[in-house]
């Protein structure tokens, strides 16, 4: 379990704050609350119940030693996956010996999770103002990608400065279109708040539900594979968020210096960059009007 250049041979070698003091980590995420920043579970499980979205499967971004992940599956059985790093303590290892999912996933890392197939993704302490811009960005458009519609957005105790979150950080969160169902805000109380002038946020913010975006290739996509299935063709269909942000700009020129490499990719999902997608679009439209008029003449004769 302990590597041989490892300074701790057990976890009580380890320091209580960096959440290894169990007795402490089991009072954690329940009532009652030292402030209004905080959010038990009780009191999540509850905002979730009012607004008709279960949570059954969730992830939990710097999760350090799985408190959030082990609280969530004893109280409500949540499967939660963890993504944490093992950078001064071995966060990793002490989630996996408390029976939790853990992932060695850093932040600026795209999740490996499926699109839409999450109830809740929570922000932590790692999630905070010293991760830049644009990667924080990044992180947010790829929670959005993860979060089914009606699904969960946790960023819990998120740190910065007040002018960075009146100026970037609210109104990064706002690009995202989500309902606010928690916004709060207070100082940061500890040496290194006061030093620096900062302030916590906590908000709970939930997807929209019922989003038009893409329905109508969604329906495109659903009538292919309705047809190919038989040869065992399956589709799947990702659209981008609507939104231009520094983070999704990183992303694509990332997507396009892969697919320079690759002459067969389609570097741009535009039609007006790419006039041969749209044509294909009406050729397939014609196509499915000419096998239309045909199955009503047929079902005429």
């Amino acid at each position: 379990l302990w590597p041989p250049s490892a300074s701790y041979k057990s976890f009580s070698y380890l320091p209580a704050h960096l959440g290894f003091d169990m007795a402490a980590e089991a009072a954690r995420f329940l009532p009652p609350t030292r402030s209004n920043l905080d959010l038990t579970v009780p009191q999540l499980l509850r905002i979730a119940q009012d607004h008709s979205t279960p949570i059954r499967l969730a992830l939990d971004v710097g999760g350090s030693s799985g408190t959030f992940a082990a609280r969530m599956k004893l109280d409500a059985g949540v499967v939660v996956i963890t993504t944490t790093m093992d950078l001064g303590a071995p966060y990793n290892k002490a989630a996996a010996l408390r029976d939790l999912v853990p992932l060695h996933v850093p932040l600026q890392q795209r999740l490996p999770v499926h699109d839409a197939a999450l109830d809740l993704v929570r922000c932590g302490h790692a999630v905070n103002r010293w991760i830049p811009a644009p990667a924080m960005e990044f992180l947010l458009y790829d929670a959005d990608r993860v979060l089914r519609a009606g699904g969960l957005l946790w960023l819990d105790h998120f740190f910065c400065r007040p002018p960075d979150l009146d100026a970037v950080y609210t109104p990064m969160i706002g690009k995202l279109g989500y309902w606010t169902l928690k916004w709060t805000m207070g100082n940061k109380t500890d040496s290194s708040g006061v030093r620096n002038g900062e302030v916590y946020l906590t908000a709970l913010l939930q997807k929209p539900i019922g989003n038009l975006r893409g329905c109508f290739s969604n329906g495109l996509a659903e009538a292919l594979q309705m047809e190919l299935i038989s040869d065992n063709i399956h589709l799947s269909l990702i659209l981008p968020a609507d939104i231009e942000t520094p983070g999704r700009a990183a992303g694509q020129s990332f997507t396009i210096g892969l697919s320079e490499r690759n002459p067969r990719s389609v570097t741009s999902p535009r039609m007006k960059e790419n006039p041969k997608f749209f044509i294909q679009i009406v050729i397939f439209f014609f196509l499915a009007y000419v096998i239309i008029v045909s199955s009503l003449k047929l079902s005429d004769v």
